[in-house]
């Protein structure tokens, strides 16, 4: 299952949570995208002694190339980079989920930008949707 608001791309993934967060740093890899960070919210939030019974991982992830041609368009850019993917169970079900840069992106006003946007969300897609590749 996949669902495509106006700001936000889920798909619901085939894997187990792990599984899941390993198929996305492998395709994140080969679309030629680096993983800057992995933060385990989850985790987190537990180890602070917070009550937080799901799996909650966000992934920040990057295109170089992109990034600093962005930049170079507008540093404003700046705070929406990196882009973020996030995997979570909810009622033991796993989903991988993003913000669409061409939503976000559009309020720079900058068909550059705009143009970035759409190249890189195609790319997160294929990342998001190469979890349920067998």
């Amino acid at each position: 299952m996949t669902t495509c608001q106006d700001s936000l791309f889920v798909l619901r993934s085939g894997r187990n949570f792990e599984a899941t967060v390993a198929a996305v740093q492998d395709a994140t890899v080969a679309n030629r995208f680096s993983v800057l960070n992995l933060t385990n919210i989850g985790d987190s939030l537990r180890s602070k002694g917070q009550h937080f019974s799901e799996q909650l991982v966000v992934l920040s992830i990057c295109n170089g190339v992109e990034a600093s041609n962005l930049l170079h368009v507008d540093l404003r850019v700046s705070t929406v980079l990196p882009c973020r993917v996030s995997v979570y169970s909810q009622e033991g079900v796993v989903y991988v989920a993003f913000h669409r840069p061409t939503f976000f992106m559009s309020a720079f006003a900058n068909p550059q930008i705009d143009e970035a946007a759409a190249r890189v969300e195609q790319i997160l897609t294929r990342i998001v949707e190469a979890v349920n590749d067998v």
